[in-house]
């Protein structure tokens, strides 16, 4: 399964001029816990140069003697963001996560084009389906032995049975 078919769509953006503040604003206004830091692109497409996280924001706080919630998010984001592409597999967004101890990725197109933002929730989310569906592969397999023991019991066993 592709990213395209998981990821969210929506998603919360700021120019790298934006503040702390804003960044925060936004994610309370979202419901979200990180906000995507765009640039455009010759066709004023958005392209992600970065991102700043709830967690960004907490550890800017905890450095009290230079935390001003108005100064650029430049500051505090991570401008190394990782990013998946849309086609990319579930498999392979999860060993990235892992491997680079991030939560959430923004997903881009074939021309780097922000197209929507994968979390590690999403992915449980969706394991969690699946492993709920395999779950009932031991039920069917169950109720299938049954109906064939049935259909090889002798006739007057099944008489007997009802």
């Amino acid at each position: 399964m592709t990213l395209r078919r998981i990821m969210q769509n929506s998603v919360a953006t700021l120019p790298d001029s934006g503040s702390i503040r804003d960044a925060a604003r936004l994610m309370h206004q979202n419901h979200v816990g990180s906000v995507v830091v765009v640039g455009r692109d010759k066709k004023s497409a958005l392209v992600p140069v970065g991102i700043i996280t709830d967690r960004d924001i907490a550890l800017a706080i905890g450095d009290e003697q230079n935390f001003d919630a108005n100064s650029s998010i430049k500051n505090v984001m991570s401008p190394n963001v990782l990013l998946c592409h849309e086609e990319d597999g579930v498999y392979r967004t999860i060993q990235n996560m892992r491997d680079h101890g991030v939560r959430r990725m923004p997903v881009v197109d074939k021309q780097n084009h922000l197209v929507g933002i994968v979390a590690a929730d999403d992915l449980l989310n969706l394991l969690g389906k699946e492993v709920w569906s395999l779950s009932k592969i031991a039920k069917r397999e169950a109720e299938n032995e049954d109906w064939l023991e049935r259909k090889k019991a002798p006739k007057s066993e099944l008489q007997i049975a009802h």
